[in-house]
């Protein structure tokens, strides 16, 4: 899904490329520098894991978080079998 909303981005921004901001996507093992990303003016997350350690370290770097309304979220991580298993989508 993430690999989708990359493409679709970049293929929007192929046709406005005068577009003042820049993306980043991070997928697996990649990164960012902290300190590259605390100079962002905001990042975007959408999280694999209910305890993304990403979103605590740039929280506390008070780095300006866009993130996924709570019933968004609720389906990115209770579908994807990433909280407890005593959820009712286990059962």
């Amino acid at each position: 899904a993430y690999a989708t909303l990359r493409c679709a981005l970049y293929r929007f921004l192929e046709g406005i490329p005068q577009y003042p901001l820049n993306f980043y996507f991070l997928e697996g093992t990649e990164s960012v520098p902290y300190k590259k990303a605390a100079s962002f003016r905001a990042v975007a997350l959408l999280p694999q894991d209910h305890a993304l350690m990403s979103f605590f370290e740039l929280y506390s770097a008070n780095v300006p978080l866009l993130m996924p309304s709570a019933e968004w979220m609720y389906r990115l991580l209770y579908m994807r079998g990433q909280l407890s298993v005593g959820e009712r989508w286990y059962q």
